[in-house]
């Protein structure tokens, strides 16, 4: 098919030039029958005599093609179910009130991309757009904006936004901090629980310590965590940013007030995460998967081509992570420390939450670390206690290693106490399955798994090795023997792979050990029996 331009030239050429058919294919470098096709075309279309002016006018006129026969080879049943399916997610997210997490087409385009479908940006919109309703846009007053420019590592943006996962299965609104470098737009993100003034910190750690460095200056709204009050046009600044301010060694810089366009970088770079992160995928495991998850996204978009090439992208990162200012000081402390008399309960109360501490220091005074997302109990200087934060007022975090000198003493207590509820479901299953008639049993157990730095997830392992073998009922004597075979063929083994020294007589090793095991298992049921009798 020709271009306009070439027809053009065949028609004025032959009209205007006095040009023949045999010439014009001469000198176009066509087949003389192509040229005689537009130029009967021509006379069909303008008459036998036309004049200059509908000359001209046929000459501007758009060419007409009939594409009714035309077969879709890209826009197949499959492509079409995967767009309908990402419409579809759209539809739940918002109605689920995550309207800042659906798809755009771009997005859609870039998935269907990553999953090896070639397939036309165009063609995706028009798709989309067939399907949709666009509300009419409302007309607003044009505004000039002007556009800046920052020698690498100087200035670095911060902002704030919210998004909607499902974290554990359950429905979870989390914060994510946005980090947006305007030299190179390199971008840094992390989730948190609250928007408070340890998040600030953490986040500020965790992306100066990515980069290696700190800008000179740090661009920020007038968030209440880093703005105490106004001062006229002045501010004065929170505890955190002053902190900040000092061990990193960065200038401040306000937004005025609703004046979002003046960090626009991580405006635009807020939004942009959020959709190409959490717009399809909103259910983790954990926090930490979450994390991950977001951590890859960004690496990702840091490489990819977006109003610059991929490669000048990657030298301008490069420019400004050279020119970011040392960290000579190290990490900032990102913690608050604050005293708390120990409860009858054998907990304290943090923030209406209250979480246990070991049940020998009940009525003492205990010092509290509290982080973003953790809090660590020190008695002197022994850390004593580490929970994960609820953000629940009136929960209750307890962990049930910290209550083994009670249980001893008061084993009937366990069976429907909120520490036996919040221990690891398998050991809780264990207990229900092998020692609900004999509590005190499985609380020796518990102290040998304590005494021995052993965690619940040996007690599972050793349970389940001995369930394999065939054996019914469990005892305690039977978890700790086995635990303890594990735990020497463990070292065995790290000792082995260590030193890289072969060791032809690990499968005899490993059947006599198993071998003294059943011994050692029949030994401790009679002796356990001859007591009771």
């Amino acid at each position: 098919m020709l271009h306009m331009e070439e027809k053009t030239s065949i028609i004025l050429s032959h009209r205007r030039e006095g040009m023949s058919i045999r010439e014009i294919a001469r000198h176009n470098g066509m087949s003389r029958k192509t040229v005689r096709k537009y130029l009967r075309e021509f006379e069909r279309e303008a008459g036998p005599s036309p004049t200059e002016r509908e000359v001209d006018d046929y000459l501007l006129t758009r060419p007409k093609y009939d594409s009714s026969g035309r077969v879709r080879r890209v826009m197949t049943d499959e492509v079409r179910r995967r767009i309908d399916g990402f419409i579809a997610r759209n539809r739940e997210n918002v109605a689920a009130g995550l309207h800042k997490q659906q798809m755009r087409k771009l997005d859609m385009w870039r998935r269907l991309q990553d999953d090896g479908v070639r397939i036309a940006y165009s063609t995706v919109c028009q798709y989309v757009r067939a399907l949709e309703v666009a509300p009419k846009p409302q007309e607003k007053p044009a505004k000039a904006y002007i556009r800046q420019d920052y020698e690498p590592g100087f200035r670095c943006e911060f902002d704030w936004g919210v998004l909607t996962l499902w974290i554990g299965g359950v429905r979870t609104r989390l914060l994510m901090a946005v980090f947006t470098l305007d030299h190179s737009n390199m971008r840094k993100a992390y989730l948190f629980s609250r928007e408070d003034t340890l998040a600030l910190m953490e986040a500020h750690r965790n992306c100066f310590r990515e980069l290696g460095g700190t800008p000179r200056v740090m661009a920020y709204d007038n968030m209440r965590t880093a703005v105490k009050k106004f001062l006229g046009r002045d501010r004065e600044h929170t505890d955190a940013l002053l902190r900040m301010e000092v061990h990193y060694c960065f200038t401040p810089h306000f937004c005025n007030p609703r004046s979002g366009w003046e960090k626009g970088k991580v405006e635009r770079s807020v939004e942009y995460i959020r959709r190409r992160a959490f717009s399809f995928e909103v259910r983790f495991d954990s926090l930490d998967a979450a994390q991950i998850h977001l951590a890859k996204v960004c690496d990702r978009l840091n490489s990819e081509a977006s109003n610059m090439s991929a490669e000048e992208k990657r030298l301008r990162i490069q420019a400004d992570l050279e020119a970011l200012r040392p960290l000579d000081h190290g990490d900032i402390g990102c913690f608050e420390q604050r005293l708390y008399r120990v409860g009858k309960y054998s907990t304290i109360t943090v923030d209406g939450v209250h979480y246990s501490v070991p049940d020998r220091l009940v009525g003492s005074q205990v010092a509290v670390k509290l982080y973003s997302e953790r809090i660590v109990v020190l008695y002197g200087r022994d850390k004593v206690a580490t929970h994960a934060r609820s953000r629940r007022s009136g929960d209750w975090v307890i962990d049930l290693m910290h209550y083994l000198g009670t249980f001893l003493r008061k084993p009937a207590a366990l069976g429907r106490s909120v520490a036996l509820q919040q221990v690891h479901p398998s050991v809780a299953a264990l207990y229900r399955e092998h020692f609900r008639d004999c509590p005190r049993n499985f609380i020796e157990l518990l102290v040998f798994t304590r005494d021995n730095n052993l965690a619940y997830t040996d007690i599972v392992r050793a349970a389940e090795s001995l369930s394999t073998r065939g054996l019914q009922r469990l005892s305690s004597e039977q978890i700790q023997a086995q635990m303890i075979s594990a735990e020497g063929h463990m070292q065995s083994t790290a000792d082995i792979a260590a030193t890289n020294v072969p060791d032809p007589q690990q499968a005899e090793i490993e059947s006599s050990a198993s071998h003294t095991l059943d011994m050692l298992s029949s030994f401790m049921e009679y002796t356990r029996a001859s007591q009771a009798d």
